[in-house]
């Protein structure tokens, strides 16, 4: 089992400005939930595995290596609204490139058992820097899938 970590993008605006500019963060929330996101930072390992959800698209993109911890504080330089806990990246794939949730659940044996997307990956909201345990092999297909071009 390799551990991904997914965040979700509520456009591809948002996923273009984070490849550009090769660095992730999560919405702004409440103040109780940032405190419990930033112990989640905690154990949040640079050189690990990160994966990114396109919620309008219903599409997975970008998978990334974690290149650094994530900083305490707001990120209002890159995307249209601050962003928190902004962290590095680097990108192993484009937003060019895309695999539907539809297409996922055909291919990777782990979604075809689940109920629902959320069951395996788990994406946004009180999710975020949690890690998603995915199977070696469904993990080289999303590679597969979605490199570089």
């Amino acid at each position: 089992m390799i551990d991904v970590y997914c965040f979700s993008s509520r456009n591809q605006t948002n996923l273009w400005a984070g490849y550009g500019a090769r660095m992730w963060a999560v919405s702004d929330c409440d103040k109780q939930q940032m405190e419990a996101r930033k112990t989640k930072t905690l154990s949040f390992p640079i050189g690990g595995f990160g994966l990114l959800y396109c919620s309008a698209g219903e599409f997975f993109t970008m998978p990334f290596k974690i290149a650094s911890e994530p900083a305490w504080r707001m990120e209002d330089k890159i995307w249209p609204e601050p962003w928190a806990l902004p962290f590095k990246i680097e990108p192993l794939g484009s937003p060019a490139v895309r695999m539907t949730k539809d297409h996922a659940k055909r291919v990777l044996d782990c979604l075809k058992s689940a109920r629902n997307l959320t069951d395996v990956f788990f994406i946004g909201g009180t999710c975020n820097f949690t890690p998603s345990h995915v199977p070696d092999d469904d993990w080289a297909i999303i590679l597969e899938e979605l490199k570089g071009q």
